[in-house]
C-alpha cells in the first residue's frame, strides 16, 4: 500500500480563510529595555499544538523541529540567567554539534474557552560557524487573524560577557515564501530576529510569548517531545489551567511524571529533563513520537467531542450543491473512469498552500471559496475532495491518520487527512493533499474518524511472515549471445504491489523490475496471474541479445534485485553509509525477500564471475521489561551452484524485526550492503570459441 505519510512528507497546520489584514502589525509587541520591539500580530500557535518555528533566514530550517506542543516555562530571574549562560564551559564539553541549548523553558495558559498563552525561553550556545546561519535570525511564526506575537528578549551573551540586545531595525515581519501570493493565507506571518554580536562561543537568548486572542478551537491540546537535533542541557515544561479545570495528561516513552501543582488559585503541570543528548530525529525510520519521552495533554474531555467539533467544520465545507453543477456529467460514470475524474477535476483547479500552522490542518474555508481562488490549504482540499466525491455520487468518510498512538484527545500537527471513497463500483482511499488513491486499508500508526466521528484505532499490519517478495528470473543463452527466459514476481501481505499492478500495464510493471539486468530488453506476454490486496503474481516472458563487455569478450549480466532499494522494507531515503545511527531505525515492513536466478549457457563457455555465497544471522541482545530478549532482526543466505553451462543463484534476506536498536545498526546496515553490492547481484560470462 502507498505510504501516504511517505508521498506528504510534511505538512503544517495554521487556519484558513479569513480577510486579509492591513499591512499595519498592531499586535506584535517588544518589552521595552529587553531587546524588543514592535511586532505584527497575532501568534502563531493554537490550541492544537502551538509549535512555534523559528527558522534561519538563509537554510529556512525550524529551530524547534521537535517542539509541537506548549507549555509555558516558569520565567528565569536575571541572575539565574547568568547561571545558564555560564553552563557554556559544560556545553563545550559535550560530543561536536553545531550548537547546544542551555535552557529550553516553555509555559502554558490555557484559558477555559480553549485560548491558549504561550511562552519560549531560549537560551542556546553557539559551538561553530554553522549555527550562525542557523539560528542568527530565528523565525516567530503566528496568525495574525486571532494571536497576539510580544517579544520580551531577543540577546546575544558574548564571550567578554557582554549583552547586545536586538535593536528595532532588527525585527522584521514577512509573509512566508509560497503564501504572499495567496491573499486568505496572509494571515500567517513570520518575525525575523536578528540577533547582534554574535561570534563563536556567544550564547543567544529569545523570549517571546504568542497569546490567542480567539480560540482555534474551545479545546486547548499539545504534544511535547524531550529530545531533538540539539544537545539539552534543561527542558523545563509547564501547563497551568487559567481558572483551574480538567486536563488529561500522559507521559509516554520514559517521559517523567509531572509535578502537579494545586495552590488556590493556582493549578498547573512541570515537567523537566536535564541532559539531553542529541538525537538525528530526521532520519530516515526515525519515530521521534515512539522513541522519545513524550507528553500529550489536552482539555477535551473525550475524542468524541474533539472529532465532533471539527466534524462540525468539515461538513459545512464539504458541502456538495456547490459543485453539483460542475460534476454533473460525472455522475453518469462508474468505477476508476468516475474516482480518476473527479481528482483530476480537484487537482487540476486547486494547488496545495501549506505552512507550518496547525489552521492549515483544523480550519476549513467553503468550498466555494477554495473553488474561486485555486487554491487551498490541506484542511480545504480534505473538505473539497469529500463534496466532488459526494456531488459525483459517491459516499465519503473523512479520517485522520497518525504515526503515533492516539491515546490523549489531541493532534500532534504530523496527521494526513484520507478520505474514503465507495459506491459506484469503488472502494478506495484518497491522501487530498496530494490526490493520491490506494485501493488497500491505511497502514501504521491510528486511524481517526472525523466524518462521521470514531474513536482512534491502531491500523493493523501484517506479521512478518506474511510478507513477502520473490522474484524468479530463468535465462537461456544461444550461442549466438541471444538469450530467452522468463520472469516471475510473487508478494503477499503489506508488500504486495497491488497499486501498482492495478495502475499500470503488466509489462511496465516487470520492466521496473528487470531494470539494470540488460538495456535492450523485451518484455512479452506479461499478464498478472493473482491481484488482490495482500496477494499479486505477475509473469512475462523476456529476451534480449547482449553485446561484448566494452573492456572485453565478456557478457555482464547485472541481477535486478538490489535490498537496499526494496521499496515496501526499508524506508524511502535511508542512507547506509554512515556507521552511526542514534535513533532506532523502523522499517516499512518485516519480512523476507527470496530471489532466484537459473541462467543456462553454452557449455563451452565459461562462467568468469558469480555472486559470493554468504550467510550471515544477526541476533540482537536487548534489555526488555522482563530481563534479557534475544531477537534475529536480519538474515542473509546466498547459495550459488555452477555446473558447465549453469549456474544458479538462491538468495534469501529476512528482516524478523522491524525494529533496529541503535547498538546494532552498524553490523545490520554492513549484512544489508552486502547483500546489495554489485559484486553480490553480477554474472559474468565469457563465450567460447
Amino acid at each position: 500500500m502507498r505510504d501516504f505519510h511517505r508521498a506528504e512528507e510534511r505538512r503544517a497546520h495554521f487556519q484558513p480563510g479569513i480577510p486579509h489584514q492591513p499591512a499595519h502589525h498592531p499586535r506584535v509587541r517588544l518589552r521595552p529595555g529587553q531587546g524588543g520591539v514592535r511586532h505584527p500580530e497575532g501568534i502563531r500557535g493554537s490550541n492544537l499544538e502551538p509549535e512555534e518555528r523559528i527558522v534561519t533566514m538563509n537554510a529556512c530550517k525550524y529551530i524547534f523541529a521537535l517542539l509541537l506542543a506548549g507549555g509555558l516555562a516558569a520565567p528565569l530571574p536575571a541572575q539565574d540567567v547568568e547561571a545558564v549562560v555560564q553552563r557554556r564551559a559544560q556545553a563545550a564539553q559535550l560530543p561536536p554539534t553545531d550548537s547546544a541549548i542551555l535552557y529550553h523553558g516553555t509555559t502554558y495558559v490555557i484559558q477555559d474557552d480553549g485560548r491558549v498563552e504561550r511562552t519560549e525561553h531560549v537560551i542556546r550556545y553557539l559551538r561553530t560557524d554553522n549555527a550562525w546561519d542557523d539560528y542568527g535570525d530565528p523565525h516567530l511564526a503566528w496568525d495574525t487573524e486571532r494571536q497576539d506575537l510580544e517579544v520580551l528578549v531577543s540577546r546575544v551573551h558574548t564571550v567578554d560577557g557582554r549583552k547586545i540586545d536586538t535593536t528595532p531595525n532588527g525585527f522584521n515581519p514577512i509573509v512566508p515564501f509560497g503564501l504572499d501570493l495567496a491573499p486568505d493565507f496572509t494571515r500567517y506571518h513570520q518575525m525575523v530576529v536578528t540577533h547582534l554580536g554574535i561570534e563563536t562561543d556567544a550564547v543567544t537568548e529569545l523570549k517571546y510569548v504568542v497569546k490567542d486572542r480567539e480560540p482555534l478551537y474551545p479545546f486547548a491540546w499539545g504534544e511535547v517531545i524531550f529530545g531533538g537535533p540539539e544537545p539539552v542541557l534543561e527542558r523545563t515544561v509547564r501547563v497551568q489551567m487559567d481558572p483551574p479545570g480538567r486536563l488529561l495528561i500522559r507521559e509516554d516513552n520514559g517521559a517523567p511524571k509531572a509535578l502537579h501543582l494545586q495552590e488556590a488559585p493556582l493549578e498547573a503541570w512541570v515537567w523537566t529533563m536535564k541532559d539531553l543528548p542529541a538525537r538525528h530525529t530526521g532520519d530516515p525510520g526515525a519515530k521521534p513520537g515512539k522513541d522519545l519521552p513524550r507528553v500529550t495533554f489536552s482539555t477535551a474531555r473525550d475524542w468524541a467531542s474533539l472529532a465532533g467539533a471539527v466534524q462540525q467544520r468539515f461538513d459545512a465545507a464539504s458541502d456538495r450543491s456547490v459543485l453539483e453543477r460542475e460534476l454533473a456529467a460525472f455522475r453518469d460514470l462508474a468505477g476508476e473512469q468516475k474516482l480518476d475524474s473527479v481528482t483530476a477535476f480537484v487537482q487540476d483547479r486547486i494547488a496545495l498552500k501549506n505552512f507550518d500552522a496547525p489552521g492549515m490542518l483544523l480550519t476549513f474555508r467553503p468550498a466555494n471559496r477554495v473553488l474561486a481562488t485555486g487554491y487551498g490549504s490541506p484542511a480545504d482540499l480534505a473538505a473539497f475532495h469529500a463534496a466532488a466525491f459526494q456531488a459525483a455520487g459517491m459516499n465519503v468518510e473523512a479520517y485522520l491518520q497518525c504515526r503515533c498512538p492516539m491515546t490523549v484527545p489531541q493532534f500532534t500537527g504530523r496527521e494526513i487527512w484520507l478520505l474514503h471513497v465507495t459506491g459506484s463500483g469503488i472502494d478506495a482511499w484518497v491522501e487530498t493533499a496530494h490526490g493520491d488513491v490506494s485501493y488497500r486499508m491505511p497502514q501504521g500508526g491510528s486511524l481517526i474518524g472525523i466524518s462521521p466521528v470514531k474513536e482512534p484505532k491502531l491500523l493493523p499490519q501484517a506479521s512478518s511472515a506474511e510478507n513477502t517478495l520473490s522474484l524468479d528470473l530463468g535465462l537461456t543463452f544461444a550461442e549466438d549471445r541471444s538469450a530467452q527466459g522468463w520472469f516471475t514476481l510473487k508478494a503477499s501481505g503489506d508488500v504486495a504491489p497491488y497499486d501498482e499492478c492495478r495502475s499500470q500495464k503488466a509489462e511496465d510493471v516487470i520492466r521496473g523490475w528487470l531494470t539494470g539486468l540488460y538495456g535492450d530488453l523485451e518484455v512479452t506476454n506479461a499478464r498478472v496471474t493473482a491481484l488482490n490486496p495482500s496477494a499479486v503474481e505477475i509473469q512475462a516472458e523476456v529476451m534480449f541479445t547482449a553485446g561484448a563487455d566494452s573492456a572485453s569478450d565478456f557478457l555482464r549480466l547485472a541481477l535486478p534485485w538490489k535490498v537496499s532499494a526494496m521499496d515496501g522494507f526499508l524506508p524511502h531515503g535511508l542512507t547506509l553509509n554512515d556507521p552511526g545511527r542514534d535513533m532506532p531505525l523502523h522499517l516499512d515492513c518485516a519480512g523476507a525477500i527470496e530471489a532466484n536466478a537459473q541462467i543456462r549457457y553454452p557449455e563451452a563457455w565459461t562462467l568468469a564471475v558469480a555472486p559470493a555465497p554468504a550467510a550471515t544471522q544477526m541476533a540482537v541482545t536487548a534489555q526488555g521489561p522482563e530481563g534479557t530478549a534475544t531477537a534475529s532482526p536480519l538474515t542473509l543466505i546466498r547459495q550459488v551452484d555452477s555446473k558447465p553451462g549453469l549456474v544458479t543463484v538462491n538468495e534469501r534476506v529476512e528482516f524478523t524485526d522491524s525494529t533496529v536498536p541503535p547498538p546494532a545498526w552498524n553490523d545490520w546496515r554492513k549484512v544489508v550492503l552486502a547483500a546489495a553490492k554489485d559484486e553480490a547481484r553480477t554474472v559474468v560470462l565469457e563465450p567460447g570459441e
